[in-house]
């Protein structure tokens, strides 16, 4: 079992701290975060450590020199110019003299250190990778790395085996019976699906004392067909190789229909994929890189406990990188650890939060807690045209906070009562404890109050679109809105200026029309207004135009920027004042 590892100068991962991995994991994050980077550093650690092993067993030299690697033996990590592998693409550091030339240059290595546990003996292990051409790099022991096993004892790890398997692709027509070092390479390449007759076949027939070694072929099989038919109801039948070394995976249906695998759908063959491979890889550490692919919601939640229940089985451990909340919920329910990857952060165990994320993914979706950890603030309103309407005002008096609100986590909580922000940021701290959260509300009775982390506020008129809603804003946004993708309509700003005027004249009282001042344009509800004012205006057209608040956010373009109310302002410097100083250096740069 492997409990440990950290990795440097490897594609994403540019340093990171230990990432406990003992037991089965979850890794979890979003897009581009090193997930499946993670999972290739182990499987590149281990081709690695064997190398090695393989070079010390032959070489009789008193001073060990790099086992070479060829790109094209790295199954696990298909690149076509070996530069890939490294951070940036930086193989080589300048050194320079105190004057500052360039004395000479240096490797910059890449530095994968593994620990674990075998015979209930710890240890570890940490392997340099130096580039040396596109096509090989070399790998030896990490100098200057306390108790290397693989400096006096590698032949300990000589048993611990390694392998990823990466996402579903799609099948071939036929699929030619192959070696299981080009089965191997096409899954590294991603072209799982086409080697899948292979893996079943391999199940029932395995050709090489690696792939017999602790494991009962028939029983195996046995296992496979029947946790398909638990959960497809279906019979998957024995492979077969014909004249021609041509595979044929077969299966008969719930309704006794015999099909090729072809025409089944792509979470059942995913399914296969998947059980097939744990079989004839048993005492290993397996690398699934999002095997909820192609799965609906009850299949994901089925296949984690089914894969956790056939690695215990098999004496295998898993590492897993899922964006799936329900493979995420099962691994909290059953304890299993889960590592969470974020932008511009490192990997970080989050089991001491169980509590926290569970209450998350109950009522806010995991997605939530993404954004919380990666924005590090939240901006709260109470609906969704709060922050279009925001960004607006921003623009339109070119205020520093805009950058800011075109990247932020906005939260929309559609409701007047505090409570709810309270306690959506009270989930997202447990999450995050430097958390920032700012809450504008519409003008409201409730009292607002200070919550550590929390900063609340509200608008003196009724709510956000008071700030905009007048007669001479109404007319001049008439007068130059033009009805998009119409052939036959109106186009006279002479006409569309008379339709508003009538609109206004039947839906604003007398006092509020007669006197700008009036209380109705602060105390009545300027959403419920505008869109009853654009409903006679389109009426008065003729036209069917769409009076729902995302289309008169641009009402605001018609506002002079010196006519827009000082309480504007400063709740967008409030916005400002507000956020975390890390946020502020992000955009300073």
């Amino acid at each position: 079992m492997i409990t440990a590892v950290k990795v440097k100068n490897f594609k994403v991962l540019t340093e990171t701290d230990w990432m406990p991995v003992e037991g089965n994991v979850v890794f979890v994050g979003p897009n581009n975060t090193g997930k499946t980077t993670a999972l290739q550093a182990l499987a590149l650690w281990n081709y690695g450590i064997k190398k090695w092993i393989e070079k010390r067993k032959t070489s009789k030299a008193e001073i060990r020199t790099g086992a070479v690697i060829n790109r094209k033996d790295m199954f696990a990590v298909p690149v076509s110019n070996s530069r890939y592998l490294w951070t940036n693409l930086i193989t080589h550091l300048s050194e320079r003299d105190e004057g500052g030339k360039i004395k000479g240059t240096k490797y910059n290595n890449i530095e994968i250190t593994v620990k674990g546990i075998e015979k209930n003996k710890e240890w570890i292990c940490g392997l340099e990778f130096h580039f040396d051409s596109e096509e090989t790099i070399y790998v030896k022991p990490l100098p200057n790395s306390e108790n290397n096993i693989a400096d006096f004892n590698a032949e300990v790890l000589k048993n611990i085996n390694v392998t990823f398997l990466p996402p579903m692709s799609g099948l071939k027509l036929e699929e030619e019976k192959l070696l299981f070092s080009t089965v191997e390479y096409r899954m590294g390449e991603g072209r799982t699906a086409e080697v899948l007759g292979n893996l079943c076949f391999q199940v029932l027939h395995p050709e090489t004392e690696f792939l017999a070694e602790g494991r009962n072929p028939g029983e195996d099989w046995n296992l496979l067909t029947g946790k398909l038919k638990k959960l497809f109801l279906v019979e998957l039948l024995e492979p077969e190789l014909d004249i021609k070394g041509i595979i044929k995976l077969k299966y008969i249906d719930a309704d006794k229909n015999e099909l090729e695998i072809n025409s089944s759908g792509r979470g059942m063959q995913q399914i296969i994929l998947l059980l097939a491979y744990l079989l004839i890889k048993p005492n290993c550490v397996i690398l699934l890189d999002e095997p909820d692919a192609h799965l609906e919601i009850l299949k994901q939640e089925q296949v984690y406990e089914l894969l956790v229940e056939i690695a215990q089985q098999k004496g295998s451990q898993l590492l897993i990188a899922s964006h799936s909340e329900v493979v995420l919920r099962k691994a909290v329910n059953n304890n299993d650890n889960v590592l969470a990857f974020y932008p511009h952060s490192k990997p970080k165990l989050i089991n001491d939060r169980w509590q926290s994320i569970s209450k998350a993914l109950k009522y806010f979706g995991f997605e939530e807690y993404y954004l919380a950890r990666q924005k590090g603030w939240i901006l709260y309103g109470e609906g969704g045209t709060d922050l279009p309407i925001l960004k607006k005002f921003a623009g339109r008096l070119n205020h520093v906070v805009l950058p800011f609100l075109e990247d932020c986590f906005y939260k929309t909580i559609n409701s007047d009562d505090p409570a709810i922000t309270r306690n959506h940021f009270d989930s997202m701290r447990d999450a995050k404890n430097d958390l920032t959260g700012i809450a504008i509300y519409d003008k409201i009775s409730k009292p607002l109050n200070v919550m550590d982390g929390l900063k609340e506020t509200m608008w003196k008129k009724c709510e956000i679109e008071n700030y905009f809603f007048n007669q001479k804003v109404m007319i001049e946004w008439a007068k130059g809105k033009v009805p998009q993708n119409l052939l036959f309509g109106p186009s006279d700003s002479v006409e569309r200026e008379e339709a508003m005027v009538k609109a206004l004249d039947d839906v604003l009282p007398g006092a509020a029309k007669r006197d700008d001042r009036d209380a109705y344009w602060s105390e009545a509800k300027a959403s419920a207004e505008i869109k009853k004012i654009l409903r006679a205006y389109f009426n008065y057209l003729e036209y069917p135009g769409d009076s729902s608040k995302r289309s008169y956010v641009d009402i605001i373009d018609y506002l002079n920027p010196a006519d827009i109310d000082i309480e504007v302002k400063e709740k967008l410097d409030f916005i400002f004042q507000q956020l975390p100083p890390s946020v502020k250096r992000v955009f300073s740069r």
